[in-house]
């Protein structure tokens, strides 16, 4: 799974018999470093003991503890990686085009939008979606859902904070021509909701933003953008 920053914080619960006071040992892997190997002091909120990660950097990590009377087996390997850092996103912000008619119903109530493109790749061996809007949304790749998060990406103070999501498709590529689609509508930035009902209370402008990282055999990399070339229609839904 995938976490957002470059300095993540390490949780772990003690094996039984350890107290939670004791001393601990860090065991970390990040492709193409160094393996890492250090005192840990407790168990919670644990500060990042490596250098900082960078975007998409796969992470390998255990544990053990020592007590007073003996040494704990390491832990079984746990593994994640970094999402695309905030300063390496490269897409462009994408709006749907607004149907006059829908334009004039209440906020909420609009039908939401389908944002295409298509692309041509060899068959790779590793895919990356990483994606965020302002409205609620949904991703495919060749007609498969990116992902398991629900009204992505979720209500948060939009001036401030907005979430990203990353999802795992590379069983949903296939070499050749494919698809990307994203489905957007109002939901908490264009909506009607709050305590006040207050519509667009966010914005008025849907937008929506997406990188598509592959990784192919031959070890070269590609990356789909958000873009000019994308197509907006009206959705089903």
């Amino acid at each position: 799974f995938p976490v957002s920053g470059s300095s993540p914080r390490l949780s772990w619960k003690p094996p039984t018999g350890i107290p939670a006071h004791a001393a601990h040992e860090l065991q970390i892997h990040v492709e193409d470093r160094p393996p890492l190997t250090t005192p840990a002091r407790g168990h919670l909120y644990v500060d990042w003991p490596a250098p900082r990660l960078r975007s998409g950097e796969r992470v390998r990590w255990r544990v053990r503890s020592r007590g007073e009377a003996h040494i704990s087996p390491w832990s079984a390997w746990h593994d994640f990686e970094a999402g695309l850092l905030d300063e390496d996103w490269t897409a462009d912000w994408i709006t749907p085009a607004d149907d006059p008619h829908h334009a004039r119903l209440a906020p909420g109530t609009r039908p939401a939008h389908l944002l295409r493109a298509t692309f041509t790749t060899a068959e790779p061996v590793r895919a990356r979606l990483y994606s965020t809007a302002l409205g609620v949304y949904e991703a495919f790749v060749n007609g498969e859902r990116a992902g398991t998060v629900e009204l992505a990406p979720g209500s948060t103070s939009y001036d401030r904070t907005l979430y990203a999501q990353a999802a795992d498709v590379t069983s949903s590529l296939l070499p050749g021509v494919n698809a990307v689609e994203i489905v957007l509508s109002d939901g908490w930035y264009r909506g009607q909701v709050g305590a006040f009902r207050k519509p667009a209370g966010w914005g008025e402008l849907l937008a929506a933003r997406l990188e598509l990282h592959l990784e192919l055999a031959d070890g070269s990399r590609q990356t789909v953008r958000t873009d000019e070339r994308w197509t907006s229609a009206l959705s089903p839904i």
